[in-house]
């Protein structure tokens, strides 16, 4: 799902929100520390995303990394930062899906409409 999410920023500059969300979580479990995930998130957004600097879109990092959340239980990869559900959430999505879905080519409102769908 990663892999597919930073194709389409390559690509296009944007992310949908849904999108963006479940890019940036994925990074947390990739690093030693939040604080680390932030500077890997806002190197990839402020290099590839048309919005990259912007306010928003750096609000919408932190949120990635639990600012808009309340307070979650310690764990031993995420610390206090909610990173559940993600696995769940596109655990039925299929490579060749993927691949049909979110086409080097896809459009924007493709690739937004799939990430709504996807939310509900």
């Amino acid at each position: 799902m990663w892999d597919a999410c930073q194709k389409y920023l390559l690509h296009t500059g944007e992310l949908h929100n849904n999108a963006r969300m479940s890019w940036g979580k994925a990074i947390l479990g990739w690093t030693n520390s939040p604080e680390i995930a932030l500077q890997v998130l806002l190197d990839l957004n402020n290099r590839y995303a048309l919005d990259g600097h912007a306010p928003p879109s750096y609000a919408g990092l932190m949120g990635c990394l639990g600012l808009f959340e309340g307070p979650k239980a310690e764990t031993a990869v995420f610390g206090t930062v909610a990173g559940k559900g993600l696995k769940r959430k596109y655990a039925k999505l299929s490579p060749v899906l993927l691949e049909k879905v979110v086409p080097e080519t896809a459009s924007v409102s493709t690739m937004h409409s799939f990430f709504k769908a996807s939310a509900h």
